[in-house]
């Protein structure tokens, strides 16, 4: 209702000032005319009353009253001052869209424009072609990791908007996800000020570049080995800013919906980001893009342990373990291609008779939490000059973990472990169809792309934007010892390497010591990805994603390969991937 009000006072008004000036000759842009042309788009009057109002003010002037006779009122005070029109225009014009639909149709605006509320959402489709040929075939439960797939990668809606004009909001559920809470985004960020801003709730964490970026506008279809480290999406609250080149964040949060146990109260955990863009320094603004940028996190977040009814040595081994730090094939063609965990519940003894036990007999009780000091830094370059863009980054973790374990006998002591981990990569980027990287730079983030040329099916028009691409990426996470297993016969079919206060398990006996933890995979690894991307328009996109995946250290695949399968020891992996992605 106050919509349709507002609508009304706005045309009368409108009205008045047309009328008062119909004896006028009109001229394009005048304000009589510019008030006509948005009582049209209203739906105020119609195309017809549109025209014969432009018709009768379009008479010669020489009909008119004299100008006196028109402004001054039988008080001899003036009535209608052109300047006054002026003003009224303006004000309709301001207020035109308020208590109306979006032109998109996907948002409103309250009447009074203080409010806000847009409709948002994406949906990533997937296809890829794995060549896993050489980890073999296996019928595994968990094998289908490694299969030929379609995969619905993300399906998201939501809401932004603004309350009362200070208060920016996001909602976003994810549809596409393996926990209850389907929560995957969701903050309230009050704007003091372009350069205080204060945001709490569930959000992006503030470290590194790719990480920022939205999966809808990241170059390629899977973020590098570097965003394995990151906190990423994570609950707390922010304090963030723009000065001049420079963009700030400092955040305090904690992991997962509902963790066990905050160690350090409120916000367990705390991220800092500082970026610049020095082309602005230099004057280049608008026409390069020269972004550094540091961050760091640093705090104790908290680990369950995990129960599994595979280790990769025999079918039937059960193992309570938290994992630690782990790293992912970068085209998701292989989990878990690395991990570390602290020791859990023997891999042999009561549950696998007969087997050589080798570290004693204990576990690490599901029940109790292991603790995770972490500290993690990183460092961010991009250059980009008109279609062109170079871009690298560089992370470190250093981690060390503790939990309770209990020896066969009952005996309870602390279990420990400690290391690094690294990840890195490098990339170019160039938009073949001439898009300006500059355009798309925003404090102290890459946002979307906009095609010069939207490609249009309807009219069959237009090239859309193509971008061709080079990702070279690796992770080292031999900080934490090296895997080297291969005279151990159970544990080197699979490159499981156990460990007992740094020193690798052998399979002669136990060993003496309580640091116990575990490594298996490969330590090393590097992925080179090649890219084709077809932006359509800026709310569709098309990528085609070759990468090829090399790792230092042979390994059956982590969870899937055993000696009773068919997988094989292999050290390369070949992933085809194709995706259609729709977001507004």
């Amino acid at each position: 209702m106050k919509t349709r009000d507002l609508h009304h006072k706005l045309g009368a008004i409108a009205l008045a000032i047309g009328v008062l000036s119909l004896s006028t000759q009109v001229y394009a842009g005048d304000p009589v005319r510019r008030l006509l042309d948005l009582q049209l788009r209203k739906g105020i009057i119609t195309q017809q009353e549109y025209d014969e109002l432009l018709a009768e003010m379009d008479e010669p002037a020489a009909a008119a009253p004299a100008p006196a006779a028109r402004t001054e009122t039988a008080a001899g005070k003036e009535a209608v001052k052109p300047q006054d029109s002026e003003k009224v225009v303006k004000f309709v014009e301001k207020h035109e869209k308020d208590g109306s639909v979006k032109p998109s149709g996907l948002g409103w605006t309250s009447a009074d424009g203080k409010n806000e509320v847009n409709l948002t959402g994406r949906m990533h489709f997937d296809a890829r072609v794995i060549n896993h040929q050489e980890f073999g075939d296996s019928l595994d439960r968990d094998a289908g990791m490694m299969s030929d797939r379609f995969t619905m990668r993300r399906a998201r809606i939501g809401v932004t908007g603004i309350f009362n004009k200070d208060i920016a909001y996001e909602v976003q559920l994810n549809g596409i996800s393996s926990n209850t809470n389907v929560v995957d985004t969701a903050w309230a960020a009050y704007k003091l000020d372009p350069a205080v801003q204060f945001r709490m709730g569930r959000f992006n964490q503030p470290f590194a570049l790719e990480t920022q970026t939205s999966a809808n506008n990241i170059d390629f279809m899977e973020r590098s080995y570097l965003h394995q480290l990151a906190p990423f999406k994570q609950m707390g609250a922010m304090l963030n800013g723009e000065q001049g080149i420079f963009t700030y964040a400092v955040s305090g949060y904690q992991r997962d919906f509902d963790p066990q146990n905050n160690f350090n109260g409120l916000g367990p955990e705390a991220a800092a980001r500082l970026t610049a863009n020095l082309a602005s320094a230099f004057g280049a603004s608008g026409k390069a893009v020269f972004h550094i940028g540091a961050a760091a996190t640093t705090g104790r977040q908290t680990v369950t342990p995990t129960t599994a009814t595979q280790t990769g040595s025999a079918s039937t081994t059960y193992e309570t373990r938290a994992p630690i730090v782990s790293f992912t094939d970068e085209n998701l063609g292989l989990n878990n291609v690395y991990r570390n965990r602290l020791y859990g519940a023997p891999p042999c003894g009561t549950q696998l008779a007969g087997a050589v036990c080798a570290t004693g007999g204990y576990g690490l009780p599901a029940s109790e939490v292991a603790r995770v000091d972490r500290i993690l830094k990183g460092l961010e370059l991009a250059a980009a000059y008109g279609p062109a863009k170079l871009q690298a980054e560089w992370a470190q973790i250093d981690a060390s973990a503790t939990s309770n374990a209990i020896t066969s006998g009952g005996v309870a002591y602390t279990s420990a472990m400690s290391g690094n981990a690294k990840a890195s990569y490098v990339e170019f980027m160039y938009n073949l169809t001439g898009e300006n990287w500059a355009d798309s730079y925003k404090s102290g983030v890459f946002t979307s792309v906009k095609p010069n040329s939207p490609f249009s099916f309807t009219n069959r028009s237009g090239l859309g934007a193509w971008q061709v691409g080079l990702r070279y990426s690796v992770y080292d996470a031999s900080g934490f010892g090296d895997n080297n297993c291969t005279a151990i016969t159970t544990a080197g079919a699979n490159a499981i390497c156990n460990f007992i206060d740094g020193q690798i398990v052998t399979s002669t006996g136990t060993t003496a010591g309580t640091r116990q933890y575990q490594i298996q995979g490969s330590p090393k690894g590097n992925t080179l990805t090649l890219g084709v991307n077809w932006l359509l328009n800026p709310n569709a996109r098309i990528m085609f994603n070759y990468s090829q995946t090399s790792f230092d250290r042979s390994f059956l695949p982590v969870d899937i390969g055993t000696l009773r399968s068919n997988s094989k020891v292999g050290q390369r992996l070949d992933v085809f991937s194709v995706r259609t992605q729709f977001n507004f």
